[in-house]
């Protein structure tokens, strides 16, 4: 290989970093992440409101001194990227000009880093083509050798399935598939025809997998995951989010916003359904 190709930019993670305790531990697992998927790092500090001029530029310059350590102390591709601008207006053009893989961001309490709600990331990101993995304040750091991966009936969970292939494939990570009980004709055959286009993908590409049976309906199979996560002392769970927010979103919340504040501490990779299947690993 020329020294031209070992030196491509790899596709990178991102990681949300505000100098919080919560931002501080999603760089740790980001960290984690860019070893498992094999990407570089590229820590993000967005605008935030109400932050003096002052406060950020001596923030910017901590930033550089964080940067600087990475790159003395670990193997990885490591970069900066402190923009003038809220999250929102640079997310996607950032992504897309790194080849971002995956977003990092820890929670707040009942929010996210950076200074944003819950309903002001999710509409930051409810478009996204890259999935984020959502990091409660006090998530362990683990080798995610161990992925979750609750299954359910409809075409989109295919992406899901795809994406949590690549742990393994990059990682030699386990995946434990839980599979959801259903009466109506319908949903057990989208759950049946999920369920096998794991097993063929799965066992085309030699991923290890176990389908664990449960006695959880498509409602509760995610909470359920949690708990197993737990249990199992596995991480991340893959969901589903919506890419849409509807009239039940508005009133009563995000369905996604129990999983993702978990009080269990699991970290939650957060995948919004694409019609084009686009996985960005591939």
């Amino acid at each position: 290989m020329s020294d031209k190709e070992e030196k491509k930019i790899k596709r990178q993670i991102i990681v949300l970093f505000d100098f919080s305790a919560s931002a501080e531990n999603a760089l740790k697992h980001g960290i984690q992440m860019c070893k498992v998927l094999k990407s570089g790092l590229t820590i993000t500090f967005p605008l935030i409101k109400n932050m003096s001029n002052e406060k950020r530029e001596e923030m910017k310059q901590q930033l550089a001194h964080i940067v600087t350590h990475l790159q003395q102390n670990t193997e990885l591709d490591v970069q900066a990227f402190a923009p003038s601008q809220p999250l929102k207006k640079f997310y996607k053009p950032l992504y897309e000009k790194i080849e971002g893989i995956m977003i990092v961001a820890g929670i707040e309490g009942k929010n996210f880093v950076c200074g944003m709600t819950m309903q002001q990331y999710l509409r930051c990101v409810r478009n996204s083509r890259i999935p984020w993995l959502a990091v409660p304040p006090s998530a362990p750091v683990n080798d995610y050798t161990h992925i979750v991966l609750p299954l359910s009936y409809s075409r989109q969970t295919k992406e899901k399935i795809a994406w949590a292939s690549y742990f393994h494939r990059l990682n030699q990570s386990a995946i434990h598939a839980l599979t959801p009980v259903a009466k109506d004709g319908f949903i057990k055959t989208g759950i049946y025809k999920n369920t096998e286009f794991l097993k063929k993908m799965y066992n085309s590409l030699e991923v290890y997998y176990k389908l664990i049976p449960t006695d959880k309906n498509i409602h509760h199979i995610d909470p359920y995951a949690i708990d197993y996560a737990l249990e199992h002392s596995a991480a991340p769970v893959i969901i589903l989010v919506s890419p849409r927010p509807d009239i039940f979103d508005i009133v009563l919340g995000a369905a996604e916003r129990k999983i993702i504040l978990n009080s269990e501490n699991i970290p939650v990779l957060c995948i919004t359904p694409l019609d084009d299947m686009y996985v960005v690993c591939s």
